[in-house]
């Protein structure tokens, strides 16, 4: 037979040979590159059982099946100032996070300076709109003066500059607000607004809010800039953000009309800046090429990988992918180097 005519030391190197690519760290090709695949990936993602965890955890099933990546694992590690350091040391190699929230720490807006980090992935897109129920008279942001508005949360720098913006494009500051209420959890602030001890509510346009409190008083209101204070707010608007219009009868936020000015942000997958950007570029490839095997987990997942405006700067190795598909607009080019240029500025 034809295994007894070779060596004991022969077929070892032989299995070593097939077995190569599957190794941690061996390399493989991509485009025409060798990449040298990690044993495994950590992956920072919000707490179990979100629509983002859940998301990945199908795309971690991807990358295993179509990559020598033998595990990606996907843990509910916390907030930026947790998973940021820990990708710094490299102990945490992509994480899930508000890009807007990124860029105000990348550009040294908040305490913690973090510019390495660069997005590998846009993923979910929201709306941070005003939340009110038509029994408090608020048609328009100018009516939030006098007001008692839930808006402050706690662990998350992105709310206070945001809401700052908003008022800011009706001539309004926090001071005009009769209160300005501390957000421990949505289920207290949406019971006060249907009980008469709060007003409105700025938040993300979450739907399960939005039909608690359609249920409660019959409908839920979007509260948005209009079209004069946009200039104003768009001033204030810290990075990150853009503004859309939300058509009427959206699943993804439960509004009833449709909402004009609405600003948006994206959350996005992070990776450090220092992932070879072969490396990048062929995650990137193996997630929007197996599209179909996790866009169907969940009704979000539709927006993960559509490239937007309110982007952290991407990774070489991602926009390398985006650009060769012809999937960025010059806006959003053009944007990107403006992020960019920020960045260096601060450095």
């Amino acid at each position: 037979m034809l295994l007894s005519r070779i060596s004991g030391k022969r077929l070892a190197a032989m299995l070593a040979a097939c077995l190569t690519p599957y190794l941690a760290g061996a390399p493989a090709h991509a485009a025409g590159e060798e990449i040298a695949w990690p044993k495994r990936l950590i992956v920072s993602a919000p707490s179990s059982g979100t629509p983002a965890s859940m998301i990945m955890a199908s795309i971690a099933r991807v990358i295993e099946k179509n990559t020598p990546i033998q595990r990606v694992i996907v843990q509910p590690i916390g907030g930026i100032n947790n998973f940021a350091p820990m990708m710094e040391k490299g102990e945490v190699d992509i994480a899930i996070h508000s890009g807007a929230d990124v860029l105000a720490h990348m550009a040294g807006l908040e305490e913690n300076r973090m510019s390495f980090m660069r997005t590998l992935l846009p993923t979910s897109v929201q709306a941070f709109v005003v939340l009110t129920t038509p029994d408090k008279g608020i048609h328009n942001l100018n009516a939030l003066r006098g007001k008692v508005v839930y808006s402050r949360n706690p662990g998350n720098t992105m709310f206070d500059p945001v809401v700052k913006a908003l008022l800011a494009g009706a001539g309004l500051a926090e001071s005009d607000l009769k209160a300005n209420l501390t957000k421990a959890n949505n289920t207290v602030a949406v019971a006060d607004v249907v009980e008469g001890r709060a007003d409105a509510l700025i938040m993300p346009a979450m739907t399960n809010v939005v039909m608690e409190l359609r249920q409660a008083k019959g409908e839920c209101l979007f509260i948005t800039p209009a079209d004069d204070q946009m200039p104003a707010m768009k001033s204030a608007m810290p990075p990150g953000f853009y503004f859309e219009t939300l058509p009427a009868g959206s699943r993804s936020y439960g509004n009833t009309d449709e909402v004009k000015n609405a600003p948006m942000y994206r959350s996005v997958l992070l990776v450090s800046e220092k992932m070879p950007k072969a490396l990048a570029a062929e995650l990137v490839k193996v997630i929007m090429e197996h599209r179909d095997e996790w866009v169907g987990v969940h009704g979000q997942a539709k927006d993960w990988g559509v490239m937007s405006l309110g982007l952290p700067p991407l990774h070489e190795g991602a926009r390398e992918y985006f650009e060769g598909k012809g999937l960025i607009s010059d806006e959003q080019k053009a944007e990107q180097e403006t992020f960019s240029a920020m960045l260096s500025q601060g450095n």
